[in-house]
């Protein structure tokens, strides 16, 4: 009974635990992504060798070029409505999803054929946007010794802080696209949807917050410890996001970008949706996969690295010693290789926006496949934990996809019917490559995780006159700690 009620105590405090993170994560999410934050004006100018008459036809009145602007935004037809008021209508698309078109209605404000344009977006796809919301343009044109000026004033409130990064850069690459299709030039190599000052600049605050979390209360001859050990976490992340990258670099997202979000994990982001159910679920599982082969790859340098020790205070004193290589190894390899394991296997977990649940709505779209493989995935990952779960690591897990589960019930989106359809030979392919990654993942969860669990152990329970002679400088025992 009491060793019983141990297991529930822990269990709720590595629930509460994963709560707090939880909340902090999807405080950082909504301030990421979906935040109504302040109104922007972004002014851009460009010089270009045509005359104002086709620069003013290319922007207003003609199908965009075959990429699209921006090599995002394919525009099928456009045209002035005669009101009252005037309007400015374009049939625009994605340009890596054809048939599925959307009408953007302007209201005009002011018009001066060829020399200076006011509107106001008044609805996209049927859907109106609110006054508060409503992007307001203001475009002026103007000729000196045969090159037109185009100057535009863009009033518009993106949402979120990556919205506000994502939209100069937008407006950059949409300008670049007109300039060259007037002058009949090749059309400039995409740029990712985020500059590298702004992903280096999150990276950052990402680690920071890891370390935060990970070392609150700690002492100061510790710091390093947690900032080290955050590096490493965020290591992992960085790589899972880096399998994202390639597979959506491979299905054309020229524009692909990496973030880190601070508490949250990180983010791949293409300014296109994805265009079939199978682009969908290779995306998906790109970062899953790619760290399993990584897990692979390494597991032989990770055993070799558990005979230097547990990544503690001790470890990292010899380390700034100038202890050898394995004791290095074991303070990157260990934290590195334990988190791509731990981060991947809940990642699979077919729920909601998880990499698993994104992967099982494209592979399963009917309710019985559905059924089975969610049954499927969970028990291949209720296998891997088997050997060493505890019952703070359960609490913790549960936590996380009730709330994962939740947010999926609270904000529901159906399959997006207007993806094409998998074939039988794209559809074995995903489930190959689901089913190989949760193979790697699981064998590693049941044979190299037990081993660090137990390497981590032994490095805590040493007896104190067992311990190198740089930990017994520590007055109190608290300094050892484990990621």
């Amino acid at each position: 009974m009491a060793a019983a009620m141990i297991s529930l105590t822990e269990f709720f405090e590595g629930a509460a635990g994963s709560l707090v993170w939880l909340l902090c994560a999807f405080a950082a999410f909504w301030l990421m992504f979906y935040a109504p934050l302040w109104r922007r004006v972004f002014r851009c100018s460009v010089s270009i060798a045509a005359t104002p008459e086709a620069v003013w036809s290319a922007m207003l009145l003609e199908p965009s070029p075959p990429n699209g602007w921006a090599g995002v935004l394919q525009i099928e037809t456009q045209r002035f409505v005669e009101g009252p008021p005037l309007r400015h209508e374009a049939v625009v698309r994605f340009s890596a999803r054809p048939g599925v078109t959307r009408t953007l209605v302007s209201r005009v404000l002011h018009l001066e054929p060829a020399t200076r344009l006011e509107t106001e977006i008044e609805s996209f796809g049927g859907v109106a946007w609110k006054p508060a919301d409503a992007a307001r343009t203001v475009s002026t044109l103007t000729e000196e010794n045969g090159v037109t000026r185009l100057e535009q004033r863009i009033d518009v409130r993106p949402k979120g802080i990556v919205g506000h990064l994502w939209a100069s850069r937008f407006y950059d690459r949409y300008h670049d696209h007109l300039r060259a299709h007037c002058e009949g030039s090749a059309a400039p190599p995409a740029k990712s949807a985020l500059s590298r000052s702004a992903a280096i600049g999150l990276g950052v605050a990402a680690i920071a917050a890891s370390a935060l979390m990970l070392g609150v209360g700690a002492s100061e001859h510790s710091v390093w410890f947690y900032v080290l050990t955050a590096v490493c976490l965020e290591a992992a992340v960085l790589l899972h996001e880096l399998g994202h990258y390639v597979v959506m670099r491979a299905f054309g997202h020229s524009d692909a970008a990496i973030m880190l979000i601070p508490f949250f994990g990180g983010a791949t982001l293409g300014a296109r949706p994805t265009s079939s159910r199978y682009e969908r679920a290779m995306i998906a599982l790109g970062g899953p996969a790619f760290s399993a082969l990584l897990v692979a790859a390494l597991a032989p340098a990770a055993y070799w690295s558990i005979e230097g020790g547990a990544p503690d205070l001790d470890l990292l004193d010899r380390l700034l010693d100038g202890a050898d290589a394995r004791a290095a190894a074991a303070f990157v390899l260990i934290p590195l290789v334990s988190t791509m394991i731990l981060l991947n296997i809940v990642n699979l977990a077919p729920l909601g926006m998880l990499d698993g649940g994104k992967a099982v709505d494209a592979l399963a779209p009917g309710r019985i496949s559905r059924a089975v493989s969610i049954t499927a995935v969970f028990a291949a990952l209720g296998y891997a934990t088997t050997p060493w779960v505890t019952a703070n690591y359960l609490g913790s897990v549960a936590a996380l996809l009730v709330a994962v589960w939740t947010y999926r019930l609270l904000s529901p989106h159906a399959l997006d019917l207007e993806s094409a359809p998998m074939s039988r030979r794209q559809s074995a392919a995903a489930g190959a490559t689901l089913a190989v990654t949760l193979a790697i993942l699981v064998e590693a969860s049941r044979t190299l995780l037990p081993d660090i669990a137990a390497a981590m152990r032994s490095g805590s329970e040493r007896p104190e006159d067992m311990r190198p002679a740089s930990a017994a400088r520590e007055a109190c025992g608290d300094h050892t700690a484990t990621p």
